[in-house]
């Protein structure tokens, strides 16, 4: 027969203290653009160490804005993606989708590429050579 243990064998879980609390998308967007205005590559370590932001998390709102390097010199780095670096210099507000933004002011501009003031005498125009 063993004797009766003395000691807890069970292991030291992390408290609340020692976990990092999600906070709202934007508030980790605008801290994700600063940090990136700061230098154009961040090691996903250091990003955790500055958001103090969960692993999953942080990864899961970087995917958005920015890619990571697989290979190469910067393995492991994350760089804003060139949608939100051509924003950030223009000091364009950021799209959430870019290629929306691009799609829309295409189908603003006017086809024959003069103001929409004409377009009404161009139609009556058009309706004379019918009739």
């Amino acid at each position: 027969m063993s004797a009766p243990r003395t000691q807890s064998t069970k292991k030291a879980t992390k408290g609340p203290a020692d976990r990092n609390v999600r906070i709202p998308r934007p508030k980790l967007l605008d801290m994700l653009f600063s940090l990136f205005e700061e230098k154009l590559r961040w090691p996903l370590k250091m990003l955790r160490e500055r958001t103090q932001q969960p692993e999953a998390y942080l990864k899961e709102v970087l995917s958005e804005i920015a890619y990571p390097h697989r290979v190469g010199e910067h393995r492991g780095a994350w760089e804003l993606s060139a949608s939100y670096r051509y924003r950030k210099q223009t000091g364009a507000d950021v799209v959430e989708n870019p290629t929306a933004l691009a799609s829309a002011e295409a189908f603003e501009e006017d086809v024959d590429g003069d103001d929409d003031e004409d377009d009404e005498d161009d139609e009556s125009d058009m309706e004379d050579l019918f009739s």
